[in-house]
């Protein structure tokens, strides 16, 4: 009997050592190795071993409430930039070709303005699209650049994975709109941030609101209402190339304000605050200064 224990305490022990030695290693899940790849489409809505996005990079990113991901658009090595949405099922590691053309630079069909239909779907985009998720699981993606990188947008659009279906929103469907700040601090349906790429932070607060901060040359904060569909213009400036107000460190101070950035980090934590981390300063000089939002004193 001992020599039965002894022997369960090495299996055991081993057992430990070999799980211990796996942990937090890569596992190449999909895609090929080789870069620049075409990819393969597939059947639009059919899932496939054999599917998979070509080669692409500043894509738009989702991750739905079932633990799928979703990404959309981005570019590939000739700068053309796409609009084909796709999903991705971790537990069947099987990608799934789900809207929009494969034909890089199509122009998309904005359709009316705030009426769902399947005949619609955003144009290609790359360059910093902005990503939301709702409380309902919808996913929402706002601005970005056109073909070839040239030209910001700062359409609103909706997509509903229950019916596979993009709505317009908000914002216009021509590049380099300068939008309509209104009133800090005062919603009104006329309301609009201006074009822009590179809109890194984005988060969904805990009421469901949709927040966007900056992008390239920018520092303004947005909150959007899904509900009454109207833009807030709540904190930073309305000019570009604007510098950081960064106040006493640890110190919460109505003064302080991130300056313009691009691609840099964003979070939500547990109590419904945000959070932003570095990015580069016109492009070329980074930064690791990390910035906490309350929503509640709008500080």
């Amino acid at each position: 009997m001992k020599k039965v224990f002894i022997i369960y305490i090495i299996i055991s022990y081993i057992s430990v050592v070999t799980s211990s030695a796996q942990a937090g290693q890569w596992t190449w899940l999909h895609g090929s190795i080789a870069s620049n790849n075409p990819g393969n489409f597939g059947v639009q809505g059919v899932a496939s071993a054999a599917n998979e996005p070509p080669a692409l990079y500043e894509v738009c990113e989702w991750t739905d409430t079932s633990g799928n991901f979703w990404m959309y658009g981005g570019s590939d090595n000739l700068y053309q930039t796409h609009n084909d949405l796709w999903k991705y099922d971790p537990t069947t590691n099987m990608w799934t070709w789900m809207n929009g053309t494969n034909t890089p630079g199509d122009p998309g069909n904005y359709g009316v303005q705030g009426v769902p239909s399947a005949s619609n779907r955003p144009p290609c985009r790359g360059w910093g699209a902005a990503s939301f998720v709702d409380v309902n699981g919808n996913l929402w993606m706002f601005g970005g650049a056109g073909q070839n990188g040239q030209g910001s947008f700062n359409d609103l659009w909706m997509y509903n994975i229950s019916n596979n279906i993009w709505t317009w929103v908000a914002g216009t469907n021509v590049s380099g709109d300068p939008g309509s700040y209104g009133t800090q601090g005062v919603p009104n349906i006329t309301n609009d941030p201006p074009a822009r790429t590179e809109a890194g932070a984005r988060w969904t607060d805990n009421n469901g609101d949709l927040w966007l901060w900056g992008g390239a040359t920018l520092n303004d904060l947005w909150r959007y209402n899904i509900a009454t569909n109207t833009w807030t213009w709540m904190k930073g400036s309305n000019l570009v190339y604007q510098p950081g107000i960064y106040g006493i460190m640890g110190t919460e101070n109505a003064a302080n304000t991130p300056g313009n950035r691009w691609v840099h980090c964003s979070w939500k934590d547990k109590s419904g605050e945000l959070w932003l981390f570095g990015g580069l300063i016109a492009g070329t000089t980074p930064l690791n200064d990390l910035w906490r939002y309350n929503p509640v004193t709008n500080n």
